[in-house]
């Protein structure tokens, strides 16, 4: 009998144990058309248990759009997905630890309809960054593509019409794309999508060849593109932006940018810059050096030997370490008076560039009326 007792307690405690370590991941999918459109919709979960073992299982919606997975071994972390028609929507990733105290997840996500209506997408945002790498030039090309629909817009790779069209420099090397489905043909790219509802941010990387020292380059731009800004690194260059409005020069940590602006740009506009190198600085004879470290020593001398006396009717203003800043701003207002009158910019960008202009001011510590 003592026997009998002791194998169903260690029976008992076995499906307890086994009860502490499942999870269970529930949710609900939503759809602009209601709720006859999310149910039967399939569900997958996919897992990995101890960094070897998969779990993979499947569930289809009920009439409300809810689904559960009950029973899930942890630790394990998890991904889940709704296929709905031709598409996957990401619902979520999970991991579940040994001890977790609630191994439970609730999660809801939507799920769309696709078309090949492309007239739903707009080029929001259009960015050239050019760099210099060991000689070569490297062209980094940012996108962002709206599309402000409630669909889909996805197109058939055999269809001779894509999605969306990018201008790709001319002489361009191997083009990485990422995880957008598209194809590169010459001097451009051709996307199919899918580009969901919202905003896609896409980003192409390539090199450019023949071009040391110097780089002439034309930019196509192949969308109605509403903002387009150029930045190229500042590694002893001048750059001669055409067309393009020149703004205040960017910095990321210690690098500078040159930085160039257009705005509403229709498709089929072109664009030409030119990146020319500067000539290196002459070094200093060393008689000149020499007498520079003299002036300097004999100003340390008297520094430390007595005070210096400052008058205390001074009214100049103090230099501080915003002037080049505040330098670049006047220089980028003259530029756009300039290219305003002489037809380059609409008033309408000439506004927007300057309000700009006056954020930076305020910024670096200047009146918006110094500008």
């Amino acid at each position: 009998m003592q026997l009998l007792n002791r194998a169903l307690l260690c029976g008992v405690l076995a499906l307890l144990a086994g009860a502490a370590t499942a999870a269970e991941v529930s949710g609900q999918i939503t759809h602009a058309g209601g709720r006859d459109k999310t149910r039967n919709v399939e569900i997958r979960i996919v897992g990995l248990i101890d960094g070897e073992k998969t779990v993979d299982r499947v569930t289809r919606t009920d009439a409300e759009g809810s689904f559960v997975f009950k029973d899930l071994p942890t630790p394990g972390g998890y991904i889940l997905y709704a296929s709905y028609g031709v598409l996957r929507f990401p619902g979520g990733h999970f991991i579940f630890k040994e001890d977790d105290p609630q191994p439970k997840r609730q999660l809801s996500f939507e799920v769309h309809d696709a078309t090949e209506d492309n007239t739903l997408l707009r080029m929001r945002d259009l960015q050239w960054v050019i760099e210099r790498d060991a000689g070569v030039f490297r062209v980094f090309e940012r996108l962002v593509i709206e599309n402000s629909g409630n669909e889909v817009v996805i197109r058939d790779p055999n269809s001779s019409d894509p999605a969306v069209l990018i201008g790709i420099a001319k002489d361009h090397g191997e083009v990485t794309l990422g995880p957008m489905q598209g194809e590169i043909r010459d001097s451009r790219a051709e996307l199919w999508g899918p580009f969901h509802p919202g905003t896609t941010e896409i980003e192409l990387v390539y090199d450019l060849d023949g071009f040391d020292p110097a780089l002439r380059l034309e930019i196509p731009i192949e969308e109605w593109t509403d903002a387009f800004t150029l930045f190229v690194k500042d590694f002893g260059v001048y750059v001669d932006g055409g067309q393009l409005h020149p703004t205040r020069p960017a910095r990321e940590g210690k690098v500078f940018y040159h930085r160039f602006a257009g705005f509403d740009l229709p498709a089929g506009t072109r664009r030409e810059i030119e990146i020319i190198p500067l000539p290196p600085r002459p070094e200093r004879a060393r008689w000149i050096e020499g007498a520079i470290a003299a002036m300097l020593a004999c100003g340390l001398f008297f520094f430390l030997r007595g005070p210096i006396a400052v008058p205390t009717d001074v009214n100049a203003a103090a230099v501080s370490d915003e002037e080049p800043e505040l330098d670049a701003l006047h220089a980028s207002l003259r530029d756009l008076e300039h290219d305003f009158e002489t037809g380059k910019l609409s008033e309408a960008d000439r506004d927007r560039i300057r309000s700009e202009l006056q954020r930076e001011a305020e910024k670096a510590g200047a009146p918006v009326e110094s500008i």
